[in-house]
């Protein structure tokens, strides 16, 4: 992973489901290669930190370690922030998480 970004940031298109400590969700990658075990720390419409890790990828049907930018992917996100998590759309635009790869 060397000479790679740190700074990272996925736009949620679309959770799944979710529960009080994991969530699924459809996501953009907005921002660098983003790669299993990444954390996030900042959600875009909340002032309060978060804490999530990204514990797994599936690009295309399969699991994988990476989600380059610009791809889409659905993710699991581990944490007790999962349930502030929205699904995006035009009117009311589109959450973003930020972070960095662990």
């Amino acid at each position: 992973m060397e000479g790679i970004s740190n700074a990272v940031e996925l736009q949620i298109c679309e959770v799944r489901a979710c529960d009080r400590t994991e969530a699924t969700a459809t996501v953009r990658n907005l921002r660098g290669s983003v790669f299993r075990s990444a954390r996030f720390r900042r959600v875009s419409d909340s002032p309060d930190p978060i804490d999530l890790e990204l514990t797994g990828i599936i690009w295309y049907g399969r699991a994988v370690d990476e989600i380059l930018a610009g791809h889409t992917a659905l993710v699991t996100l581990r944490g007790a922030a999962a349930p502030i998590l929205r699904s995006g759309n035009l009117s009311d635009g589109w959450q973003s998480i930020e972070g960095c790869n662990a």
